[in-house]
């Protein structure tokens, strides 16, 4: 992400028109060139906290920064998953670095929705019967069809894994057990997440997954992003 790139050429340019006038150009700067950098097909939403602002550009440093963006495509890879919703709370952003940009402190929410899902791995997705788990109708030979039933858990490199998942309708073979066994190993991989900013919690809602993360010394690159 050129998350470094995107805030200087947000102040880039900009006279001192009022803190205001200021605010709504280099929020509005900021959102285009964060669509440019994400490809994402709408305009993110932008809100620069504090006051004065002016006094903020001139430190370097923007106390808060909230940017929402959706429908933020997947990396390339089996179980890549587009990101449906991004939410990014920052505090302490320091963009005085022209190679790179880093927040004090980051919270992040992130949304994948259940079609999104389906659409990387294959399978048809929905909410499961507990919290945190997902029921899969799993195509299998012979136009055979099962429900499985997964628990998702956060691993340590930053995706998140099926775990203790069942078949909820009826007994499978060896075949069909290993194959399972072989698509359910393989994590959801939420790719293009700044470095620093580390899973903390995923939960499953109607639409999709719930994940919850958050940072400290969170660094944003202009050519790279992840852990």
């Amino acid at each position: 992400m050129r998350i470094a790139v995107i805030v200087m050429c947000a102040v880039t340019g900009l006279s001192v028109a009022g803190d205001r006038v200021l605010t709504r150009i280099a929020e509005s700067r900021t959102a285009e060139a964060f669509q440019a950098g994400m490809d994402t097909p709408e305009r993110p939403s932008v809100r620069f906290g504090g006051f004065p602002l002016t006094a903020q550009l001139v430190s370097g440093t923007l106390k808060q920064v909230d940017i929402t963006a959706q429908d933020i495509p997947g990396g390339e890879g089996p179980h890549a998953v587009s990101v449906s919703r991004l939410s990014l709370h920052a505090t302490g952003l320091n963009f005085a670095d022209a190679e790179e940009l880093r927040a004090g402190a980051v919270e992040a929410a992130v949304a994948l929705s259940y079609a999104d899902l389906s659409k990387a791995i294959g399978f048809e997705f929905t909410q499961g019967p507990k919290p945190g788990q997902l029921t899969a109708s799993v195509p299998l030979p012979l136009d055979h069809r099962v429900k499985v039933t997964a628990t998702l858990a956060v691993t340590t490199d930053n995706h998140i894994a099926f775990r203790d998942f069942e078949v909820t309708d009826l007994p499978l073979n060896n075949i069909a057990s290993a194959l399972l066994t072989k698509v359910f190993e393989e994590p959801i991989k939420v790719d293009d997440l700044p470095s620093g900013l580390d899973l903390r919690t995923v939960g499953t809602t109607a639409e999709g997954l719930e994940i919850r993360a958050s940072g400290r010394s969170v660094v944003f690159r202009p050519e790279t992003a992840g852990p």
